[in-house]
C-alpha cells in the first residue's frame, strides 16, 4: 500500500467531495437549507467545520464560465443529499450549483502590531478577496464601477469604505449574475481572539463588528442573500439581532457533522488496511485526546462600555471516553475528533 506522507494525510480531508466521498457529511445541506433562520451559526472547538465548508462551497456555487452546467454535479449524485426531495424536485435539482458563493476564511487574516497596521492587512485580504472574482465582467455596474475597481486595488479606500465592502460585494455580485449569494465566513473569531493582547482591541473591535453588521444591515435593504453559513470557535451575541440560530457541535443533532463515528472508523480502518491496527489506534488516540488543554468556561468582555460583548468558550471534548465502551466495534455510537483521528493515522502510518 502506498504510503500518504504528513500532508497529504493532513490535508486530504479538506479535497473535493469526490476525493472523500464515502465520509462526507452531505446531511448537513438539507440541514442548512430548512433550517429557518438567514444565518446558520457552528460553533465549538472541535474539528470538521472548514471540511464541510468546503462540502457546501462545492454544492451551491455556479459554473461561471457556463451558467447552464454544473461542474460540481457529478461530485453529489451518489450522495444522500441527492436522494432528498422538496415538492417533487429532487435537492440537487432544486439548489446544486444554483448560487454564487463568496467564501472567506477569517483564519487567514492576520492581526499587526498596530491598529493602522492591522487596517492594512486588512484592505490586503479584501483585495485578496475581490480578486477571487477579476474575471467577473463589471462593465454593467455602472456607477458602482469604481468602487468596486478601489476594492481591487485597495489604495484609496479607508475603514468606512473597508466596513461596506464585504457587503458591496455580494450585493454587485448578485446584481451582475443575477443569483443570490451564499455567504460562507469561516473562523469569524479567530481576528477577535487574535487581537484580545492588544492594546488597540477596542478600537479594532468596533471596526470589525461594524463590518458584520453592515453585511446583514444592507441585506435587509437590498436582499442579496440567500443564506449565511457561519463557524467559529466561540459563541458570540454579534448575529443575536439578525435572523440567525447558534447550534454548538455538540449539539446532538449536529455532533455527527464534525466527528468520525466508530462505524465510519471502522470503514477508514478498513479502506487503509489497518484493521490490525484499531486497539493501536485506540490507545494514540486516547493518549492524543487526554493531553488537549481543558478551560474552564471563560467570558471575554470588550472592556468599551457602550460596545460590550459576551463570548463563552467551551472546551468541552466531542467525545467523553470515560463514559464511552472504548471497543470501536461497539454497536455504541462513538464519536472521534476528526482531528485527532488524522494525527492518530499518520503516527500509525509512520511505523
Amino acid at each position: 500500500m502506498k504510503r500518504q506522507n504528513d500532508e497529504e494525510v493532513h490535508n486530504s480531508s479538506a479535497e473535493s467531495p469526490e476525493k472523500k466521498r464515502k465520509l462526507t457529511k452531505d446531511e448537513l445541506i438539507k440541514k442548512f437549507i430548512d433550517d429557518c433562520s438567514k444565518i446558520f451559526c457552528i460553533t465549538g472547538p472541535s474539528s470538521g467545520k472548514t471540511v464541510n465548508l468546503y462540502m457546501m462551497r462545492y454544492f451551491f456555487e455556479m459554473n461561471y464560465e457556463n451558467e447552464n452546467v454544473s461542474k460540481n454535479r457529478e461530485f453529489f449524485e451518489e450522495l444522500n443529499i441527492a436522494k432528498e426531495f422538496k415538492g417533487g424536485e429532487s435537492y440537487i435539482d432544486l439548489y446544486q450549483g444554483k448560487y454564487s458563493v463568496v467564501y472567506i476564511d477569517f483564519n487567514t487574516f492576520q492581526i499587526g502590531n498596530y491598529f493602522n497596521d492591522t487596517i492594512k492587512k486588512f484592505k490586503r485580504f479584501i483585495r485578496d478577496l475581490y480578486e477571487c472574482y477579476k474575471d467577473v465582467d463589471i462593465t454593467n455596474l455602472k456607477d458602482d464601477k469604481k468602487i468596486w475597481e478601489s476594492f481591487q486595488e485597495c489604495n484609496d479606500v479607508d475603514e468606512e469604505d473597508l466596513i461596506v465592502s464585504i457587503g458591496f460585494l455580494c450585493n454587485n455580485l448578485k446584481n451582475l449574475l443575477k443569483r443570490k449569494i451564499v455567504l460562507l465566513i469561516d473562523n469569524y473569531d479567530s481576528p477577535i481572539l487574535n487581537a484580545l493582547n492588544k492594546d488597540f482591541y477596542d478600537e479594532f473591535y468596533t471596526f470589525y463588528i461594524n463590518v458584520f453588521k453592515k453585511i446583514f444591515e444592507n441585506n435587509y435593504k437590498y436582499a442579496y442573500l440567500f443564506k449565511t453559513f457561519i463557524t467559529g470557535k466561540i459563541n458570540i451575541k454579534l448575529f443575536s439581532n439578525f435572523d440567525s440560530r447558534n447550534y454548538s457541535i455538540f449539539n446532538n443533532k449536529y455532533i455527527e457533522y464534525y466527528s468520525i463515528t466508530n462505524f465510519e472508523l471502522r470503514k477508514l480502518l478498513d479502506k487503509l488496511k489497518l484493521k490490525n491496527k484499531s486497539e493501536l489506534f485506540e490507545k494514540y488516540y486516547n493518549n492524543i485526546e487526554s493531553t488537549l488543554l481543558s478551560l474552564n468556561s471563560t467570558d471575554i468582555n470588550n472592556t468599551n462600555k457602550t460596545n460590550k460583548i459576551n463570548i463563552l468558550i467551551s472546551s468541552t471534548l466531542s467525545n467523553n471516553n470515560k463514559d464511552i465502551n472504548n471497543d470501536y466495534d461497539s454497536n455504541k455510537v462513538k464519536y472521534y475528533d476528526i482531528s485527532c483521528v488524522c494525527d492518530c493515522i499518520k503516527k500509525i502510518l509512520s511505523e
